[in-house]
């Protein structure tokens, strides 16, 4: 009994027992102790279980209960009782632990324990408490729901703490899915609204850029953050590795936030002061707005690890651009306040100019910032002090600057320094007056206040001549007044007159002394008597004199001796010499005998009705002029002529016949102009010569312009009309000055025009009818305007002077594009509506706007151009700011070769840059509106093509025997001309000297200006000291130029240095001219001036010593134009020199290497050989390429043409086609496959670049014709030009890109404006790649045609290029630009393929990784050859064509355009 719990009481009749053992104890003690015994184990058993009723579970009780119940109907009746109570004291207890237990499930559930929920479950279900395990599962589910509702109406009421706090519950996911199956669902939907609202929040920040509200972005930073924190912790409890799975979504979100302060930041740097102060406040306002956010997200990086710390450090804030703001102002400030004139590198026009334009520039920098003063610190920066601080400044320096030049003008004895210092002041002065305007503050005062000390100097020294007593006391008084003058280029005019007044009132008072004062002027050592006597008509008669002295010295026979030409007549010629002779001294006799006693209107009257009696009498006799029936009459024609000439210059200088002591000289053609007149007319050839088309040498300064000048009176005497074609706008306009007079009096001005060679072919395309008028008015009024013609039309004969610069890329091969301008006030709403929606998609959406329709309904009959015009302007409108552009006197312009022009226009982008520039405020809306019109190409003329509409062709050069082979076969045979003369010099053999073993110097670039100003310090030294000579430096361009000058050390040399560039003023030019020789003056110019310049030296000291030496600094494509820089030395029979200093890497250009200039330097003899020979291989490869460009060139002018018919016979459906397919716009279809076209522009690669020009219609035309034939539309491609250079050229040459176009047109005059130029080891590919990446951030690209020569530059070269200019390109828009390998990372993971073509094996490795890495192909393009445009047209074509319509494209293309080489 003792072992048995209490339900095995059941085994025993405890009743019976205990009833037999009560009976037996009575009589035995035995059991009276069993009996009790027994009673105690009973009594025992049930206080056991009532001392251990509370420790046991509720099941555990429910089952003593049960056990105790089972077992009553066992017990004696005593037990009963004691039993029941017990039952009931367990019941009692089962009962308050029920209750306890339920109500901790309530707290629990209340609290949202879920963990201890949980817990108490499990424990239940362990106990077997199936009720409380049921009530608990039944609290933990209403538990769940309820945190779901709250975390629901905590998301819509942006309780994130509330949120989150009650999400954790997600953390016990593996735990609720164990006791409770709904939970799974439950939590599904709580992560599930979370994961909503994070990615709601991401959204946004990913869209930062489109936000307007700062407040919702940092809302959702703040939800973002929250969560990162809360999926942080999750994922340290090991729980889910990509909660919410937005690991990608928060890289991407990072890099947004980053690019949408980086674009701010780029915003700011385009726009801050004084680029567009209205733009700019409006970006500093959103920069301020956004600063708040930004603080915010970088505050968070210091915790958070997946943040590019680096990049968000960079990230500047609003105060940091407040301060770069100050500090920009203050910097413009400072350097007004630091200017003074007379710091060194302001001693010289241009580089005055350029700094007066900074000033001007400063000061207006400095006035935009009213425009963003909101944003300055204004504890720091009173910009009112600050401008008014600028003004005093300026103020200060002016009226300093007319104290010192009043001072030095005072002086009695004025030296040459003196002279420059006021020049300096002066011109300082005239250029602020032109360029800055400061209100307050007039600088005419200052100006007029020079000015007046000036002409009172001048008159003070005229007052000083006229009391003069002897001729040397006069002269100094006369040379110190033409010194002024000399000096003061814009007010030479007016002190050159005050010496006129002086000469004209001494010419009637001091007769006897004026060959005293002229043998003065002469000797005078300065040369500024010869300059007297020079430019003053009171010595006309003594020029005239002194020229004929010159020019006689070699008379007629040491010409016949020495002429050369084709089918030479030496007899002929001299007869009809001698008849001209013997002529003008009859004309001389009668005219000067009439002039004498008539007057000389009287003599000018008689010659001239001479004249056009034996022109009329040639003319009635041949109704047809023909060169080779009027030799007869020449000779005496041209006698006529030359006394007329003679009659008009006494005219015009007042010259008296009578005056005995006039040193009148009657000044006729010398011997060699007559025969270069003769030959071109026809005399002097053996028989069987067709005389016609004739070309005639006559040296630089020997008088080409009077040859020219009697031959086009001569000829349009005789019936024809003549088009004197020259280079040189300047000199063609001062030739027809000149002889004005001589064509008025014989009434032939209308038939002789002078002009450039592009204006007489404008004129001869125009001849019957302006063609953009014509077409204007088909458009306009849908008619045709009846063509004019001239009644009687005459022949016309072509003159050229100087013919090898018909050969320049200006007119041989160059096409004239006429473009008419087509203006209507529906086109200006049609281009507003263009530029108003350019950014959005309403842009595309013209076809359906008003405007575009009222537009069409104006020309009724031409919508296709307006649509074709709208397309073009889409197409730019997008791109337009890429495009390098300068906005100057209100007008947009361009730099084209040494000068900024305003009469070009790059398509619609130009139009677009004047929108631009407008909302930016540096365009007038007069200048805007003035702009605004559609573009209507009117034909394409090939210059080439027009001297073929001439019946003869003659002309006349100074380097005619040095034209290249090329050249002379299009003369001869394309030209016809084939008779040639070379006329000896009329001064005798040169006095030039240059050996061409010793005055060739080729350097390397650390060498290259110590051996120029070398050479300066050497050739400037005379045949005896300390006499000194004048030295002229000719530098290809204005850019190498300065930089010699700011980066040797000419500056710190005691010479008068002059910088001579075409941006000078015509006053400036002339006065620099004069002083280039000069003692002691250093000349730097740019290669315009080596053709066309007369360096007239006047002083004695200069031609004694050597006379002036040339030195030339860079190697010319063309012999020619190295001739013409060599005649500006040692000119007219003077002494002069010249020498040639070459630096190597420009010689690359020409395929000469560093190996070749080693070898010539080895040899010592041969370098000039050596460098030429080179030269004609470069040449031979470049023309040979031109010559196919000329071709193509003459297939267009053959269109027009036809054109032109058209127009003629009022052809309107064949005008109207014509100008359809001209005026073809590019397509706007947004998936279009493009390329950029990427190439190496140094200096080695010159033919690459011509050919990409010349090759570029070409390509266009097979690629188009290709892809018709495979029925893909032609307009599905489009190409953009971008060539690099490296970190030696500056930042708008580094790199040049085209606009985005399938155009040809646009391309061609995009490469036109590229030369090769540069360069430095391996190349900045870098940047190439930096613009590929730039494009590809809005837009994609199919491809990347890579050529060059170099490979791209490495880490170690960036570093060490840049380095050397490293605060100039760390403020350029290229300061961001990486290593190549880095910049491809992006193109790789665009997937854009590069396909790298190298043109130097030196290349092949590089350019073979690039193109692998991005799984191009590469390959070497043989560029350097006769075949080199072919090569490279056939390489662009087929990798476009492959891109766009596959392999079967590629070889239908090589079947129609098989190649010529292999």
């Amino acid at each position: 009994m003792e072992k048995c719990d209490i339900k095995g009481f059941k085994q025993f009749p405890l009743s019976l027992i205990l009833e037999e053992l009560e009976k037996a104890s009575r009589n035995f003690q035995k059991y009276s102790d069993c009996l009790y015994k027994v009673k105690d184990i009973i009594s025992s058993k049930f206080e056991q279980i009532k001392a251990n009723i509370q420790n046991k579970t509720n099941p555990e009780k429910k089952r003593i209960v049960d056990e105790i119940s089972s077992i009553l109907d066992f017990l004696p009746k005593e037990y009963e009782a004691s039993a029941k109570n017990l039952i009931k004291e367990i019941v009692k207890s089962y009962k308050e632990n029920k209750k306890d237990t339920r109500g901790r499930i309530d707290a629990l559930a209340s609290n949202q324990e879920i963990s201890d929920i949980c817990k108490m479950i499990n424990s239940l279900k362990k106990d077997g408490s199936n009720s409380d395990y049921a009530y608990a599962k039944n609290k933990l589910r209403d538990a769940l729901y309820l945190i779901k509702g709250e975390i629901n109406l905590a998301m819509h009421r942006k309780d994130l703490d509330i949120v989150f706090n009650k999400a954790r519950v997600l953390k016990l996911k593996e735990n609720l899915d164990s006791v409770l199956k709904e939970s799974d669902g439950i939590l599904t939907e709580i992560y599930d609204s979370i994961t909503k609202l994070i990615k709601k929040a991401l959204n946004i920040l990913l869209n930062i850029e489109h936000k307007e509200d700062s407040a919702e972005i940092i809302e959702a930073f703040k939800i973002y953050s929250i969560t990162m924190d809360f999926k942080i912790d999750c994922e340290k409890e090991n729980m889910l590795s990509n909660m919410f799975g937005i690991n990608n979504t928060i890289e991407s979100m990072q890099a947004s936030i980053i690019a949408f302060y980086e674009k701010l930041d780029n915003s700011y740097m385009e726009y801050k002061p004084p680029k567009n102060t209205i733009k700019c406040s409006t970006i500093l306002n959103k920069i301020k707005q956004w600063d708040d956010f930004l603080q915010i997200f970088k505050e968070y990086q210091n915790h958070h690890p997946r943040f590019d710390i680096l990049k968000i450090r960079g990230i500047r804030r609003y105060a940091d651009f407040a301060d770069d703001l100050n500090q920009t102002l203050y910097d413009f400030y400072d350097y007004i306040l630091n200017f003074r004139i007379q710091n060194d590198e302001i001693k010289h026009p241009k580089l005055l100019e350029d700094r007066i334009n900074n000033i001007k520039e400063k000061w207006d920098q400095i006035k935009s910032f009213e425009g963003v003063k909101i944003h300055l610190n204004s504890n720091i920066v009173n910009l009112k002090e600050i401008q008014s601080d600028v003004i005093k400044s300026i103020s200060d320096e002016m009226y300093r600057i007319v104290e010192d030049a009043s001072n030095l003008i005072k002086k009695d004895d004025i030296r040459k320094e003196d002279f420059n210092q006021i020049q300096i002041y002066y011109n300082c002065l005239t250029h602020f007056e032109a360029n800055l305007s400061i209100k307050g503050f007039a600088f005419n005062n200052t100006l007029r206040m020079i000015e007046d000390k000036i002409y009172e100097k001048t008159l003070e020294l005229k007052e000083k001549a006229e009391k003069g007593e002897g001729a040397s006391e006069i002269v100094e008084s006369m040379i110190g007044m033409k010194n002024i003058s000399n000096n003061f280029s814009l007010l030479k005019k007016r002190l050159d007159s005050i010496l006129d007044e002086f000469l004209e009132t001494f010419r009637k008072k001091n007769k006897t002394i004026a060959v005293a004062i002229l043998e003065e002027l002469e000797k005078h050592p300065s040369g500024l008597g010869l300059c007297i006597i020079t430019e003053h008509k009171f010595f006309e008669g003594v020029m005239q004199r002194l020229w004929l002295k010159k020019t006689q010295e070699h008379g007629i026979d040491y010409a016949l001796e020495h002429i050369q030409g084709s089918n030479l007549n030496i007899e002929e010629l001299n007869n009809n010499y001698l008849a001209y002779i013997e002529k003008l001294g009859e004309i001389q006799k009668i005219y000067l005998r009439l002039t004498s006693n008539e007057g000389v209107n009287t003599a000018i009257a008689q010659i001239v009705s001479e004249i056009q009696v034996l022109s009329k009498k040639y003319t009635k006799d041949c109704r047809n002029p023909n060169i080779s029936l009027i030799k007869t009459y020449i000779p005496e024609l041209l006698a006529y002529i030359a006394w007329l000439w003679v009659l008009l210059n006494i005219k015009k200088y007042n010259q008296d016949v009578n005056d005995e002591d006039s040193q009148i000289a009657f000044v006729t053609p010398h011997a060699i102009q007559v025969l270069s007149i003769f030959r071109m007319l026809g005399i002097g050839y053996n028989e069987n010569t067709n005389p016609g088309n004739n070309l005639v040498q006559i040296l630089t300064g020997e008088g080409k312009s009077i040859t020219l000048a009697f031959l086009s009176s001569i000829l349009a005497l005789l019936g024809f009309d003549i088009n004197c074609a020259c280079y040189s706008e300047h000199l063609s306009k001062r030739d027809s000055q000149d002889f004005q007079p001589l064509y008025t009096a014989l009434s032939i001005c209308s038939y002789i025009k002078y002009g450039t060679f592009n204006q007489l072919c404008e004129d001869e395309i125009n001849s019957k009818g302006d063609i953009r008028e014509i077409v204007l008015d088909f458009i306009r009024f849908g008619r045709i305007p009846k063509i004019s013609y001239r009644d009687n039309e005459r022949p016309k004969i072509l003159l050229i002077d100087e013919v090898d610069v018909f050969f320049t890329k200006s007119f041989y091969g160059n096409i004239y594009r006429p473009l008419a301008k087509l203006k209507d006030p529906t086109i200006s709403n049609l281009t507003d509506y263009i530029w108003k929606y350019r950014k959005t998609p309403k842009l595309f959406e013209w076809l359906d706007s008003n405007e575009y329709n009222q537009c069409c309904q104006k020309f009724p009959g031409f919508e296709f151009l307006i649509e074709e015009a709208v397309k073009d302007m889409i197409t730019h409108v997008r791109q337009f700011e890429s495009h390098g552009y300068i906005v100057k006197n209100d007008k947009i312009c361009y730099k084209e070769n040494d000068g900024i022009l305003s009469n070009i226009v790059y398509g619609y982008s130009t139009l677009f840059a004047y929108y631009l520039e407008n909302e930016k405020g540096n365009i007038s809306q007069d200048s805007l509106k003035e702009n605004i019109f559609i573009g209507i190409k009117c034909g394409m003329f090939s210059f080439a093509e027009i001297p073929h509409k001439y019946k003869y062709i003659m002309g006349v050069t100074g380097t005619l025997e040095d034209l290249g082979d090329y050249e002379k076969n299009i003369i001869e045979n394309e030209y016809r001309i084939k008779l040639k003369t070379l006329m000896p010099s009329v001064f005798g053999e040169s006095n030039r000297k240059f050996c061409t073993n010793e005055d060739i110097y080729v350097e390397n670039k650390d060498n290259y200006y110590n051996k120029i100003l070398e050479q300066i310090n050497i050739r400037i030294e005379g045949k005896k000291p300390p006499c000194k000579r004048a030295v002229l430096v000719f530098f290809e361009e204005e850019a190498k130029l300065i930089h010699f000058y700011n980066n040797s050390n000419l500056k710190n040399t005691d010479y008068d240095i002059q910088l001579m560039t075409e941006s000078l003023s015509v006053e400036d030019r002339g006065m620099m001219i004069k002083k280039a020789t000069v003692p002691n003056t250093v000349s730097l110019l740019t290669r315009a001036y080596g053709r066309g310049i007369d360096f007239k030296c006047y002083n004695h000291e200069v031609e004694t010593n050597g006379g002036v030496h040339v030195i030339q600094v860079f190697l010319s494509e063309n012999v020619s134009e190295e001739t013409q820089i060599k005649g500006r030395s040692a000119r007219q029979g003077q002494e002069g020199s010249y020498s040639m200093i070459l630096l190597d890497d420009d010689l690359e250009k020409f395929q000469i290497m560093k190996e070749d200039i080693e070898e010539m330097k080895k040899n010592k003899t041969g370098i000039y050989e050596s460098l030429n020979s080179k030269r004609n291989n470069f040449n031979q490869i470049k023309n040979a390429n031109e010559s196919n460009h000329v071709k193509q060139s003459k297939s267009f002018h053959d269109e027009t043409t036809k054109f032109l018919i058209w127009i003629e016979c009022r052809n309107f459906k064949g005008s109207k086609a014509f100008l359809q397919e001209l005026n073809k716009g590019p397509s706007i279809n947004l998936g279009i496959s493009k390329a950029i076209v990427l190439m190496d522009a140094t200096g080695s690669m010159s033919h690459l670049l011509q050919n990409a020009k010349n090759t570029v219609k070409i390509m266009f035309w097979r690629m188009c014709a290709v892809l018709s034939n495979t029925g893909i539309n032609p307009e599905c491609f489009q190409l953009q030009y971008c060539v690099y250079r490296n970190y030696s050229s500056t930042e708008d040459k580094i790199l040049q890109v085209s606009p985005w176009t399938n155009n040809p047109d646009i391309l061609e005059r995009f490469m036109a404006n590229v030369q090769p130029e540069g360069g430095w080891g391996n190349e900045a590919i870098e940047v190439g790649l930096w613009h590929v990446n730039n494009v590809l951030k809005n837009d994609t690209i199919s491809q990347v045609i890579l050529i060059g020569d170099m490979p791209p530059n490495t880490v170690d070269d960036i570093q060490e290029k840049r380095g050397k200019y490293i605060s100039y390109w760390n403020q350029s828009k290229f300061r961001a630009v990486e290593h190549y390998k880095q910049e491809l990372a992006t193109i790789i993971d665009k997937k854009v393929p590069i396909n790298a073509f190298y043109v130097k094996t030196y290349a092949k490795e590089a350019f073979e990784e690039i193109a692998a890495l991005t799984k191009g192909q590469s390959g070497f393009l043989d560029i350097n050859s006769i075949s080199g445009a072919d090569r490279l047209t056939d390489l662009v074509s087929t990798e476009i064509l492959r891109k766009v319509a596959g392999e079967e494209a590629v070889n239908l293309y090589k079947e129609m355009y098989p190649p010529s080489y292999t």
